[in-house]
């Protein structure tokens, strides 16, 4: 392809991309009013604004490449799935799969149907995969079918691949053709500048003719006859180029494929020229036009046009693998709307069979409902009753066990009081003992102060002596402070001893002054002897009297014991006797506590079933309601 022919072939694209273009924005329009009835903004708004910005960004800055033309393919197969969402699975938006790459014809690049492919492949994958995981997600893009299986999914994609590789057959097929056209169209304008040349030269040669023949008339005349006759020539050339170049700007540039050149006003071969070119945009324009209707016919619902115009080559196949197309698609509605009068009806009859088993089911629950609250109430009086025996019962058992406690108790008192009493005598004896120790500690007390007197005399001779020596020191020292050098160390050993009898007088003050504090501490401590004496002698009093007391209480806890034991037998003999009117009220309460379970059980399957039937019903009413919605939506296509 030369750089005139992709000038030429840019400019057709160039008007396709900004029809196309022009079909992306309604499409965003389109959802946007979806939008109001089923409240789906996320995808109207989000979704389509993200397509319709992504297909304006492209074109800016890659307008008339191809991945503005794929860009646009997958925002048209994504808009698509966008409506089957924001519709819930209406039925008549899946046909625009197959009208979308009609449309996409006009861009002749059968490339861009690869991504639109994938994005088709994609979806129905995952709806059918979701189908087969019995996943609920895939309701929200299909009506509900019991008929959905491998065979469906393999007949819904085969349709949606064969519209696809038709689609792009086409594209291609038609892509070939316009550059055929072009190439057509430049070589007859190429022709026409050479034949327009031609005329140029005869001008030329005329005008020659015409001054080397001045002098002649008759020359003159011939002359003037050829340049007449290049001027015609010229004009006819220059009028056939003008109108050739128009009526191809129209078809090719502008997309109006119902233009023609003129026949009249022209004969012989100017006249065969432009039937040649007329019959080859008849060619074109037909096979197109009739498609575009019945894409039209398609869109509004009708699906019996068919491309009957006779055609031959590439445009043959086309309108053959189109017919196919629509036949196959038409036998799959008349055989969904035969499906859909089919469940229309049954769904009917389960709705009254459905209402006949709801009346019966109420019934059944009100009656078991009954039996069920006369259990429980039944239940409830045994186990009041079975709680009044266990509670007497344990009452009895706890009477029984405080009995032996407090059997064991005086047997204890009892023990406890023969203890009391020898430790009483123990403690008499103990007593008795004390008071001779302490006699004997305060005899020795005694001796220990008369020590103490003699101990204080004693330190009294010390602090004479150590005062005598004193002053003997302090002479020696005078002493020897008179004899000067000679009585030095005289005077030291003088000091040394002064040191002493001072250090002996302060012991012995210290010494007196213990012993004075020990004297002191001895007549306290016989003071507290005689006190303890006191006490000692009249705790044997006590110790006496407590013997008698603990006599009286042993005494007291013999009789505990004995009538505690009878009580503790009397126990025994009604413990055993509720033990067993405990036991039969407990199997009475298993058997009224099984009869209630049952019941229960009973009333709960019942009341599952009433539920069961009330979701029946609505299922059946939901069923019946999108029969008719099914039939209303197949109503609106025009079959054969």
């Amino acid at each position: 392809m030369n750089s005139e022919m992709s000038v030429a072939f840019e400019k057709v694209i160039q008007k396709s991309e900004n029809t196309v273009l022009y079909l992306v924005f309604g499409l965003f329009l389109f959802g946007v009013g979806i939008a109001f009835q089923y409240d789906t903004w996320l995808f109207g708004l989000g979704v389509g604004g993200l397509n319709l910005l992504l297909c304006l960004m492209v074109r800016f800055f890659f307008s008339g490449t191809f991945l503005f033309r794929a860009t646009t393919a997958s925002v048209m197969a994504i808009f698509m799935l966008q409506f089957v969402a924001q519709l819930h699975g209406l039925f008549e938006m899946h046909f625009w799969f197959f009208i979308f790459p009609i449309i996409l014809i006009h861009f002749r690049d059968w490339r861009i149907y690869i991504p639109f492919g994938l994005i088709v492949t994609v979806h129905h994958v995952l709806i059918f995969g979701l189908y087969l995981d019995g996943q609920p997600e895939y309701m929200n893009y299909l009506y509900e079918s019991s008929d959905v299986a491998v065979s469906t999914f393999l007949y819904h994609m085969g349709l949606a691949v064969l519209g696809l590789v038709a689609s792009a057959i086409s594209s291609y097929r038609l892509k070939k053709e316009t550059l055929n056209n072009i190439q057509s169209n430049m070589e007859l304008s190429a022709r026409l500048e050479e034949m327009d040349r031609m005329t140029l030269d005869v001008k030329k040669i005329a005008a020659d003719i015409t001054t080397k023949q001045n002098d002649r008339e008759e020359n003159q005349s011939t002359s003037q006859m050829l340049a007449s006759l290049g001027d015609d020539f010229s004009n006819a050339i220059h009028g056939l180029i003008d109108e050739t170049n128009s009526v191809v700007n129209t078809v090719g540039v502008n997309g109006d494929l119902k233009s023609r050149m003129a026949i009249e006003g022209k004969a012989g071969n100017w006249k065969k020229m432009a039937e040649s070119i007329n019959q080859m945009l008849v060619s074109i324009s037909v096979p197109v036009l009739k498609v575009t209707d019945i894409a039209q016919s398609m869109a509004s619902g009708d699906l019996t046009q068919r491309y009957d115009v006779a055609s031959q080559g590439d445009v043959k196949m086309l309108a053959d693998h189109l017919n196919q197309a629509l036949d196959n698609l038409s036998d799959l509605l008349v055989q969904i709307s035969k499906d859909i009068a089919s469940l229309e009806e049954r769904s009917e009859m389960m709705l009254l069979s459905g209402q006949e088993m709801e009346g019966s089911t109420h019934e059944i629950v009100g009656a078991i409902t009954q039996m069920s609250s006369g259990a429980q109430r039944q239940l409830s009086s045994i186990e009041n009753i079975s709680q009044v025996l266990e509670h007497t019962l344990d009452t009895a058992r706890g009477l029984e066990g405080r009995t032996m406690e407090v059997m064991e108790s005086a047997k204890q008192g009892t023990e406890n009081s023969e203890r009391g009493k020898e430790i009483v005598q123990a403690v008499v004896s103990d007593m008795e003992k004390i008071s001779g120790y302490s006699q004997n500690t305060k005899e020795s007390i005694a001796v220990l102060n008369d020590r103490s007197t003699e101990i204080s005399r004693v330190l009294g001779v010390i602090t004479d002596i150590s005062s005598q020596t004193n002053l003997l020191a302090l002479n020696a020292a005078i002493e020897a402070a008179q004899a000067g050098e000679s009585g030095r160390g005289f005077a030291v050993v003088a000091e040394e001893i002064r040191k002493l009898a001072e250090g002996s007088r302060k012991s012995a003050q210290e010494i007196e002054k213990l012993v004075s504090d020990v004297k002191r501490d001895t007549e306290n401590a016989t003071k507290v002897i005689d006190e303890m004496n006191i006490s000692v002698t009249s705790g044997v009093s006590s110790s006496q009297k407590t013997a008698e007391v603990f006599n009286v209480i042993t005494e007291s806890y013999q009789a505990s014991y004995n009538l505690s034991k009878q009580i503790l037998d009397d126990s025994k003999l009604q413990v055993q006797s509720m033990s067993g009117a405990v036991t039969d009220v407990e199997s009475v309460v298993v058997v009224a506590e099984q009869t209630a379970a049952g019941t229960e059980e009973v009333n709960s399957s019942a009341t599952e079933l009433s539920n069961g039937m009330a979701n029946y019903m609505n299922i059946s009413r939901q069923l019946n309601n999108m029969a008719t919605e099914l039939k209303r939506g197949i109503g609106r296509f025009k079959l054969n």
